[in-house]
Protein backbone atom coordinates (compact mmCIF):
# COMPACT_ATOMS: atom_id res chain seq x y z
CA UNK A 1 0.00 0.00 0.00
CA UNK A 2 1.38 3.17 -1.08
CA UNK A 3 1.42 6.28 0.90
CA UNK A 4 0.84 9.26 -0.50
CA UNK A 5 2.74 12.41 -0.57
CA UNK A 6 1.02 14.58 2.05
CA UNK A 7 2.41 17.99 0.86
CA UNK A 8 0.86 17.57 -2.81
CA UNK A 9 -1.89 20.32 -2.63
CA UNK A 10 1.10 22.51 -1.49
CA UNK A 11 3.20 21.41 -4.40
CA UNK A 12 0.05 22.05 -6.71
CA UNK A 13 -0.34 25.13 -5.25
CA UNK A 14 3.01 26.14 -5.74
CA UNK A 15 3.33 25.31 -8.89
CA UNK A 16 0.53 27.35 -10.03
CA UNK A 17 2.18 30.08 -8.06
CA UNK A 18 4.89 29.61 -10.09
CA UNK A 19 3.42 29.51 -13.34
CA UNK A 20 1.68 32.97 -12.62
CA UNK A 21 5.15 34.12 -12.04
CA UNK A 22 6.47 33.07 -15.66
CA UNK A 23 3.44 34.94 -16.92
CA UNK A 24 3.73 38.25 -15.58
CA UNK A 25 8.03 38.25 -16.33
CA UNK A 26 6.37 37.10 -20.01
CA UNK A 27 4.07 40.38 -19.75
CA UNK A 28 6.60 42.77 -18.49
CA UNK A 29 8.75 40.95 -21.46
CA UNK A 30 5.81 41.61 -24.31
CA UNK A 31 5.18 45.09 -22.30
CA UNK A 32 8.74 46.50 -23.02
CA UNK A 33 8.90 44.88 -26.52
CA UNK A 34 5.60 47.24 -27.43
CA UNK A 35 7.50 49.93 -25.97
CA UNK A 36 10.94 48.77 -28.17
CA UNK A 37 8.34 49.22 -31.02
CA UNK A 38 6.91 52.45 -30.39
CA UNK A 39 10.40 53.70 -29.56
CA UNK A 40 11.65 52.56 -32.58
CA UNK A 41 8.43 54.53 -34.58
CA UNK A 42 9.07 57.89 -33.01
CA UNK A 43 12.92 57.79 -33.89
CA UNK A 44 11.76 56.76 -37.42
CA UNK A 45 9.22 59.45 -37.42
CA UNK A 46 12.03 61.83 -36.07
CA UNK A 47 14.42 61.08 -39.00
CA UNK A 48 11.83 61.61 -41.31
CA UNK A 49 10.83 65.17 -40.05
CA UNK A 50 14.16 65.80 -39.62
CA UNK A 51 15.07 65.15 -43.41
CA UNK A 52 11.89 67.39 -43.78
CA UNK A 53 13.40 70.45 -42.20
CA UNK A 54 16.82 70.00 -43.75
CA UNK A 55 13.94 70.24 -47.65
CA UNK A 56 12.51 73.31 -46.02
CA UNK A 57 15.40 75.40 -44.84
CA UNK A 58 16.60 74.86 -47.96
CA UNK A 59 14.15 76.12 -50.52
CA UNK A 60 11.48 78.74 -50.35
CA UNK A 61 8.69 77.33 -48.11
CA UNK A 62 6.32 78.82 -45.66
CA UNK A 63 7.57 80.02 -42.54
CA UNK A 64 4.71 77.69 -40.66
CA UNK A 65 5.36 74.74 -42.20
CA UNK A 66 8.77 74.93 -40.28
CA UNK A 67 7.22 75.91 -37.35
CA UNK A 68 4.63 72.90 -37.61
CA UNK A 69 7.57 70.76 -38.28
CA UNK A 70 9.59 71.36 -35.62
CA UNK A 71 6.68 72.21 -32.79
CA UNK A 72 5.99 68.09 -34.23
CA UNK A 73 9.70 67.19 -33.23
CA UNK A 74 8.85 68.57 -30.56
CA UNK A 75 6.05 66.29 -29.41
CA UNK A 76 8.28 63.31 -30.60
CA UNK A 77 11.17 64.37 -28.33
CA UNK A 78 8.81 64.37 -25.72
CA UNK A 79 7.22 60.82 -26.06
CA UNK A 80 10.34 59.20 -26.79
CA UNK A 81 11.21 60.52 -23.38
CA UNK A 82 7.92 59.76 -21.82
CA UNK A 83 8.73 55.97 -23.44
CA UNK A 84 12.06 55.59 -22.40
CA UNK A 85 10.90 56.64 -18.54
CA UNK A 86 8.45 54.14 -18.79
CA UNK A 87 10.41 51.70 -19.91
CA UNK A 88 13.24 52.18 -17.70
CA UNK A 89 10.09 51.53 -14.67
CA UNK A 90 9.27 48.34 -16.87
CA UNK A 91 12.67 47.06 -16.80
CA UNK A 92 12.54 47.55 -12.71
CA UNK A 93 9.47 45.55 -12.80
CA UNK A 94 10.86 42.93 -15.26
CA UNK A 95 13.78 42.45 -12.61
CA UNK A 96 11.07 42.26 -9.73
CA UNK A 97 8.84 39.56 -11.26
CA UNK A 98 12.14 37.56 -12.46
CA UNK A 99 13.58 37.50 -8.87
CA UNK A 100 9.73 36.45 -7.82
CA UNK A 101 9.66 33.80 -10.27
CA UNK A 102 13.48 32.29 -9.07
CA UNK A 103 11.84 32.44 -5.80
CA UNK A 104 8.73 30.66 -6.73
CA UNK A 105 11.07 28.74 -8.91
CA UNK A 106 13.07 27.51 -5.68
CA UNK A 107 10.11 26.65 -3.67
CA UNK A 108 8.59 24.07 -6.47
CA UNK A 109 12.22 22.11 -6.24
CA UNK A 110 12.03 21.97 -2.90
CA UNK A 111 9.03 20.14 -2.09
CA UNK A 112 9.51 18.04 -5.69
CA UNK A 113 12.85 16.74 -4.28
CA UNK A 114 10.76 16.26 -0.96
CA UNK A 115 7.85 14.35 -2.92
CA UNK A 116 10.73 12.29 -4.55
CA UNK A 117 12.49 11.28 -1.11
CA UNK A 118 9.25 10.57 -0.38
CA UNK A 119 8.55 8.07 -3.00
CA UNK A 120 11.79 6.74 -2.95
CA UNK A 121 11.61 5.76 1.13
CA UNK A 122 7.89 4.29 0.38
CA UNK A 123 9.38 2.06 -2.40
CA UNK A 124 12.30 1.30 -0.02
CA UNK A 125 10.29 0.10 2.41
CA UNK A 126 7.73 -1.99 0.36
CA UNK A 127 11.07 -3.63 -0.73
CA UNK A 128 11.79 -4.01 2.89
CA UNK A 129 8.56 -5.89 3.10
CA UNK A 130 8.57 -8.05 0.15
CA UNK A 131 11.90 -8.76 1.47
CA UNK A 132 10.47 -9.69 5.01
CA UNK A 133 8.06 -11.94 3.08
CA UNK A 134 10.20 -13.87 0.81
CA UNK A 135 12.48 -14.50 4.12
CA UNK A 136 9.64 -15.76 5.96
CA UNK A 137 8.68 -17.74 3.08
CA UNK A 138 12.27 -19.13 2.61
CA UNK A 139 12.05 -20.18 6.18
CA UNK A 140 8.96 -21.95 6.14
CA UNK A 141 10.24 -23.91 2.80
CA UNK A 142 13.75 -25.12 4.43
CA UNK A 143 11.54 -26.18 7.47
CA UNK A 144 9.74 -28.05 5.65
CA UNK A 145 12.22 -29.31 3.33
CA UNK A 146 14.19 -30.67 6.35
CA UNK A 147 11.10 -32.09 7.78
CA UNK A 148 11.04 -33.85 4.80
CA UNK A 149 13.86 -35.34 4.94
CA UNK A 150 13.86 -36.62 8.37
Amino acid sequence: MSQPFRLKSVLKIRRRERDQAGKDVSDANTAIAVLDSKLSEIELEERSMESLRRQFSSGAVMLSQILDAERYQLVLAAQREHILRDRSLLHQELQRRQAKLVVKQQAVKVLEKLEQTHHERVAEAQLRREQVVLDEWSQVQTSIAIQGET
